[in-house]
């Protein structure tokens, strides 16, 4: 089952220590050294910015291509109520998981959509895994998913157990767990690794039962957008 990680940037400057003897001959004249002298001291340094811009820019398409769309989500009348946005983190997971202690992630990307009714939203964050890709933040939060209640927005919730689910076509690793709270709101949140990329899907609705019910059908959908683009 699955599970929760970023950017880049590249620059580059080179030279080596001046010689200023070097190509003279015994009799160099003080003018020649001091012609030499200027000549280092107000060359222009060579560094380059674009490959940064370039890989931030693939960066992010890569991660906004991975992210599931309103025509994906129509079926479950889930529509947009805010355009994807950079985000440094997931949203809020159980039992303290956080970006800090399931490694680091870099990049980020974040969606959210709501249903007309107002009482059901879904929120997905994808980002890339640096020390062991995707695959190993799934496994961090696998293993730290340890607690049975914890507080989460003035809410006292109880982590209910493990969703099951089929095993998705293409990514490398899932988990999924359920939640209900104090005033009988449910969640289900969704880990999925493929390659570098970690995607977490999180749905909050009325009940913990309608959440184990949505969120199984849109998983495959999340699958497909993080392996596909």
């Amino acid at each position: 089952m699955a599970a929760v990680g970023t950017v880049l940037a590249l620059a580059g400057c080179s030279g080596k220590p001046n010689d200023l003897r070097q190509g003279y001959g015994a009799n160099a004249t003080a003018t020649q050294s001091a012609e030499q002298v200027t000549a280092s001291s107000t060359a222009p340094p060579t560094t380059s910015t674009a490959p940064s811009t370039v890989d931030a820019d693939a960066l992010r398409r890569k991660l906004t291509s991975a992210l599931l769309t309103e025509q994906v989500l129509a079926a479950e009348d889930l529509g947009p109520s805010a355009p994807p946005k950079a985000a440094s983190r997931p949203p809020e997971l159980a039992c303290g998981i956080s970006p800090q202690n399931v490694g680091q992630l870099s990049g980020g990307m974040q969606a959210s959509w709501v249903s007309q009714s107002g009482q059901s939203t879904l929120v997905q964050f994808v980002a890339t895994g640096a020390e062991g890709g995707g695959r190993a933040v799934v496994e961090a939060v696998r293993a730290k998913l340890t607690c049975a209640n914890y507080s989460r927005q003035g809410k006292a919730v109880q982590v209910t157990g493990k969703l099951d689910l089929a095993d998705l076509s293409g990514v490398d690793d899932q988990f999924a767990w359920c939640e209900r709270a104090t005033d009988n709101t449910g969640s289900c949140t969704l880990v999925l690794a493929a390659d570098d990329l970690v995607t977490v899907v999180r749905l909050d609705t009325i009940s913990e039962a309608r959440a184990r019910t949505v969120l199984p059908r849109i998983a495959p959908k999340a699958a497909e957008a993080l392996t596909t683009g």
